[in-house]
């Protein structure tokens, strides 16, 4: 009987009756297979599908060993962060930062058990603002509150931005029954030239 180890250049032959694995033809036929299955290391690459799609570049077998990372925000491509909200009930902003995104996917959970609090809407505010520095404190009058947030940089466009962010998640997380004041604070003065009412502010907050 010859020697069939030869004829075998797929590690796919192994599996099959030992009258198979004496055909070469069979051997090289089954490479194919094994590309898209095992993922073979060779020098062969897949033609492309379309613009936008391609072959993954391990192979099914690995690719399947690897599906729970698509379930970690941490892990997972940031095209899936989406559909991974979607697993909690979240809508995600366009404008949070892939970061804020996976931090946010990843504390959902936590974070409405604690809902309605103050704590929590610290730190969702912290998370959307991307602010280290936010509290929340008991206005003076019954059902209000108010909302502090200190910002890094006196930007228009941020200001803007943070304060829009800021508006929706508090409409989104306060008691029903209660109102609320936002103020922003922001560097507003720097020691050097300045010009009252032009380039430099007086006050150091932005109340809505």
């Amino acid at each position: 009987m010859p020697d069939s180890s030869k004829y075998l250049p797929s590690s796919l032959g192994q599996y099959l009756p030992a009258i198979y694995r004496e055909h070469p033809f069979l051997g090289r036929f089954l490479l194919a297979f094994e590309k898209v299955l095992v993922g073979l290391k060779d020098d062969v690459e897949f033609p492309k599908l379309g613009d936008d799609v391609r072959f993954p570049k391990h192979g099914l077998e690995e690719t399947i060993a690897g599906v729970s990372g698509y379930f970690d925000p941490k892990q997972t491509p940031e095209d899936f962060l989406p559909w991974l909200a979607g697993w909690v009930a979240l809508s995600l902003r366009a404008d949070l930062k892939e970061a804020q995104q996976r931090h946010f996917i990843a504390n959902a959970i936590r974070l409405y058990r604690r809902r309605g609090t103050k704590g929590s809407m610290e730190e969702l505010l912290r998370i959307f603002t991307d602010q280290k520095t936010v509290k929340v404190r008991d206005g003076l009058k019954a059902h209000r509150f108010r909302v502090e947030i200190n910002l890094a940089e006196r930007d228009k466009d941020l200001i803007a931005g943070q304060r829009a962010i800021a508006h929706a998640l508090i409409e989104l997380e306060k008691p029903a029954h209660t109102f609320y004041d936002l103020i922003l604070f922001f560097p507003s003065m720097e020691i050097g030239s300045c010009y009252v009412g032009i380039d430099t502010l007086l006050s150091t907050s932005s109340e809505a």
